[in-house]
């Protein structure tokens, strides 16, 4: 057996999680992510079309289309991440009397590694979106004439390109190679993990693992911060309007105030109504609407970086170190939080976007 493979042990180098507990916690976690994601893969089909239908008129509805996509590759690659494991479950449980031409650990760990990739994708490019529904917010003359859909092609293309950058010289340390495996007793593709892996690890690490998911939180914690500001400052308005409202149709402020007086604070009144129903009515909606985007992204990556500063705090909290189990574990975890952040947005479009409902995919077929 090469000595940069994976070898299944049943003796558990972690004090926490046997292999076996292991084995079994992650076959539900599996059973879990293959559920989501077909439910995930089928809700962004439906996104996708809806969009095409809805008009890919302008940045945002063209950055929504990709960010379907993205998330459909993502969930396609968790499916078969399952699969793999499911196949695996057959070796184990039979002690390998039953087995395949290709390990399937091997494969589900390095599927999981092309995963988060287009997860990443996802994510930077929803912290774009939040970034440019505040500036559209902020500067709304300015920033929405700007944001048209060939920049916003050029700069979804940027995100692709240094996203796979980040993580391609980590899949160069790896690979299914035709190996002996001592415990089916036969040649088949098995994982190869270079020497380099480590080095190149501690390399990538910095971005992949610290640099890419704290700077997307911070950017997007930001942006939430500031549109709830927003949201915030627009109810306020809009009960005072309603309120001097009230107060000026009232019987008593019309015996107190003469007629042009009255004509012109009504006016001034109708028009602060008016400009705050248009807010309410559209702005205000894609604010909520990107405000709880950004909310699921939040909650979805902390994990994320929990472990990463574990693995820091705890060196010995890795893949193949003394605690292998437990981390494998809560890696499973972290892994049924990326897959649900990918399945929702349907949800989330259904329930803010009128547009989207009145141009729903399922809706024109029926």
């Amino acid at each position: 057996m090469s000595n940069n493979s994976i070898a299944i042990q049943e003796e558990s180098t972690s004090d926490i999680l046997t292999f076996n507990q292991l084995v079994l916690f992650e076959g539900i976690l599996s059973a879990a992510r293959a559920v989501i994601s077909v439910l995930g893969i089928f809700g962004n089909t439906i996104n996708i079309l809806t969009f095409i239908s809805m008009g890919i008129k302008d940045g945002f509805s063209l950055s929504m289309t990709l960010l379907a996509g993205m998330e459909i590759f993502h969930l396609i690659i968790i499916f078969l991440r399952s699969v793999a494991y499911a196949f695996f479950i057959v070796e184990y449980a039979t002690q390998f009397v039953t087995w395949f031409p290709v390990e399937p650990f091997g494969l589900y760990f390095y599927i999981g590694h092309v995963a988060r990739i287009f997860y990443s994708m996802a994510v930077v490019n929803t912290t774009f979106l939040s970034f440019a529904r505040c500036m559209c917010v902020s500067r709304p003359l300015h920033f929405k004439d700007m944001f048209m859909a060939t920049k916003s092609t050029v700069i979804v293309c940027l995100i692709i390109t240094t996203t796979v950058g980040s993580y391609i010289p980590m899949l160069m340390t790896m690979s299914m190679t035709l190996q002996f495996d001592s415990q089916v007793n036969y040649t088949r593709f098995r994982l190869y993990l270079t020497p380099a892996r480590e080095q190149v690890g501690a390399i990538t690490w910095i971005v992949r693992n610290a640099v890419l998911p704290v700077s997307t939180l911070v950017a997007i914690v930001s942006c939430v911060i500031y549109m709830s500001k927003r949201l915030m400052d627009s109810a306020l308005f809009r009960l005072k309007s309603q309120s001097f409202h009230q107060i000026i149709q009232s019987p008593n402020y019309k015996k107190e105030k003469t007629s042009s007086t009255d004509t012109l604070v009504s006016n001034l009144a109708s028009n602060g109504t008016k400009e705050d129903q248009d807010l309410a009515s559209k702005e205000r909606r894609a604010i909520q609407q990107m405000v709880v985007m950004s909310i699921v992204v939040i909650v979805c990556e902390v994990p994320e970086i929990l472990i990463s500063l574990a693995s820091v705090l705890v060196p010995t909290f890795a893949f193949l170190k003394p605690f292998n189990n437990i981390y494998l574990a809560v890696i499973g975890v972290n892994h049924v939080f990326q897959s649900i952040n990918s399945s929702v947005n349907i949800i989330i479009y259904w329930k803010y976007s009128s547009r989207y409902r009145q141009n729903f995919y399922l809706a024109k077929q029926t």
